[in-house]
């Protein structure tokens, strides 16, 4: 009960990890804390959390659902990239800032809601979710960055907020399917 941080690369390729259970005093997952544990498909991410770092629950291919808590504000680079098979994600209204690559190659993901407290989403964040449907950018979002939908060959439909200003370097290649996409007025730059 008295550890509160899950140390950097902890559990680091730890392959036969099913179940984990974290107590309510733990406030932080560490860089790389659970990466590669690639049976892991059940863990309960306490409220006390407060900092989940870069790719700490990156190549879980067996987890298929995660709840973060309402206690994060930033998922940060890789935290559940390559997530093969996360499909039920639930962000909460406290997440301000995804970050690079945070959902890369997650294939089997149909929805993520994005909160309307967003107001930064990194480079690569949905690359290869190659099941998604649909998403929609929130208010406040003002750059939809290089490779952000790159491979996500099952999206139809992707709603911009007024609010973007600048749309980064393939964002959207390999959308083979997206049937419209509404460009707002304020975008200024579109890069090839």
């Amino acid at each position: 009960e008295h550890i509160t941080t899950i140390g950097d690369g902890a559990f680091d390729e730890y392959k036969n990890i099913e179940r984990i259970i974290l107590h309510d005093n733990i406030t932080t997952i560490g860089k790389r804390a659970f990466y590669g544990c690639e049976l892991l498909s059940n863990i309960h991410l306490p409220q006390s959390i407060t900092s989940i770092q870069a790719e700490a629950f990156m190549a879980c291919w067996a987890l298929e659902e995660i709840v973060v808590p309402s206690s994060i504000e930033r998922i940060e680079e890789g935290t559940f990239a390559q997530c093969i098979n996360l499909v039920d994600i639930t962000i909460p209204d406290s997440v301000t800032m995804i970050g690079d690559r945070a959902f890369s190659g997650c294939h089997y993901a149909r929805t993520i809601h994005i909160p309307y407290s967003v107001t930064s989403i990194g480079a690569s964040a949905f690359y290869w979710c190659k099941n998604l449907e649909s998403m929609v950018i929130p208010e406040g979002v003002t750059r939809i960055e290089d490779y952000t939908f790159l491979g996500c060959t099952g999206i139809k439909n992707i709603t911009l907020p007024s609010t973007i200003e600048a749309i980064g370097f393939k964002a959207f290649y390999g959308c083979t399917i997206l049937r419209e996409l509404t460009i707002p007025e304020n975008v200024s730059q579109i890069n090839k």
